[in-house]
């Protein structure tokens, strides 16, 4: 088919030093930019997106961009949420190809497949020119890596792409894996944060000696509260709360919200 090219190693690559690393990374802040840096030792790529594919259905991970901003997200959720990927003929050869093979590569040239709609608001707008898919035939379905680069890189090719074959029953569970770390932690945060008198107690059990003010204030902020909010819960001025904020965050050596949320969270 114009556009898709299917590659199958030849032999067994070795692992690279780097796959140990992101093990090691799983679940934690590092691991984006060691994959990135795995990536890139083979061939530059600029974004990915993670997905798993069974029974014509395609289920959501993640995706993510090496320059830290949300167009991979984007370009995931556009590819799912707006069923583009049911116009994808790449989903039909990864398919096929999963019938006779465990662990595959898909090339793909994004200005040749699909409809001109697709190419357009998918691709060619966002200036993700060059696609590579790595699959996984697994149990939950085939495990799909989808590398996008731009053209300043130009295609993929050849040299060095069997490691991402040689290394896919290694690499795909383990990106799964961390992902589903991550929403677990989510959703275990998302809980901890929706109770005040939680907060507070698990705030008062952390060994940071936080006075008394600073720590009601740290928990009212956590729970969401603005700092007129806090002001009345506490019997306080808005001047004060501000104060005991910039305290706090002194004292932490952090600077927003959300790194007071890493903070609570990392502990909790």
């Amino acid at each position: 088919m114009q556009g898709l090219r299917s590659i199958h190693p030849e032999g067994r690559s070795p692992s690279l030093p780097r796959l140990s690393t992101l093990i090691g990374d799983l679940g934690s802040p590092a691991f984006n930019g060691g994959l990135f840096d795995f990536f890139n030792e083979i061939s530059a790529v600029e974004h990915c997106g993670v997905y798993v594919l069974k029974a014509r259905k395609l289920k959501k991970c993640a995706g993510i961009s090496q320059d830290g901003s949300g167009k991979s997200k984007h370009f995931v959720d556009l590819y799912i949420d707006n069923g583009y990927w049911l116009a994808d003929p790449t989903m039909d050869v990864i398919g096929r190809e999963a019938v006779d093979h465990d662990s595959f590569l898909v090339e793909v040239d994004t200005t040749s497949v699909g409809g001109s709609r697709f190419r357009e608001e998918l691709f060619i707008s966002q200036k993700m020119l060059h696609r590579l898919m790595v699959c996984l035939r697994m149990d939950e379905g085939i495990a799909v890596l989808d590398l996008v680069r731009s053209s300043q890189h130009g295609p993929f090719g050849r040299e060095k792409l069997d490691i991402y074959s040689s290394t896919s029953d290694i690499l795909l569970p383990l990106i799964l894996r961390h992902f589903d770390v991550l929403n677990d932690r989510q959703t275990i945060g998302s809980d901890i944060l929706r109770d005040l008198p939680s907060i507070e107690e698990r705030l008062a059990a952390k060994e940071t000696h936080l006075p008394q003010r600073e720590r009601q204030v740290a928990a009212h902020i956590l729970y969401g509260q603005s700092t007129l909010g806090i002001s009345i819960d506490l019997g306080i001025a808005e001047e004060t709360v501000a104060t005991y904020r910039k305290r706090l965050y002194t004292r932490l050596q952090i600077s927003s919200q959300q790194e007071l949320c890493r903070w609570f969270l990392r502990a909790a």
